[in-house]
């Protein structure tokens, strides 16, 4: 397994991603007068969300642009390509679903697990069976200490 990325890639890429898609939503309604939030009752944060982070990471090798900014991929257990079903899993029914209906619990569990374990794996990575590395880095987790 290679290296995990640490908390902090994690977290920024996680808010480069959300500017990018907060920016691009503006663009839209500024250019258009589509008001997206109006439109899906609500919920336009997360559904949109959710399709960014299944679509992106679908056809981009596991990268969303805020991971690929920070220089961390998604991938499955075994270091292969993530594939339509764990990112269905992963964004889908976790990131866009459970995260939105648990209004903000399943968020604050998901960053105190990225801070705590050593494999800084979530709910999402652990129902889908995928984690977030470092690539080609030096490293690879059985280099780091483990805590027991």
């Amino acid at each position: 397994m290679d290296l995990p990325a640490g908390s902090l890639k994690r977290i920024v890429a996680a808010l480069l991603d959300a500017t990018i898609l907060a920016i691009s939503a503006s663009l839209v309604q500024g250019l258009t007068g589509f008001d997206l939030h109006n439109a899906l009752n609500g919920y336009p944060a997360y559904i949109v969300m959710g399709l960014y982070q299944f679509l992106f990471p679908l056809f981009w090798e596991g990268y969303t642009p805020g991971k690929r900014m920070m220089g961390i991929q998604i991938v499955a257990m075994d270091g292969s390509r993530v594939n339509v079903k764990t990112m269905f899993i992963r964004a889908v029914i976790f990131q866009a679903i459970l995260y939105s209906f648990t209004y903000g619990i399943f968020t604050i569990i998901g960053l105190a697990m990225i801070l705590i374990r050593s494999d800084r794996r979530t709910l999402h990575d652990l129902a889908a069976g995928t984690y977030v590395r470092i690539p080609d880095s030096n490293l690879t987790f059985s280099d780091i200490p483990h805590q027991s």
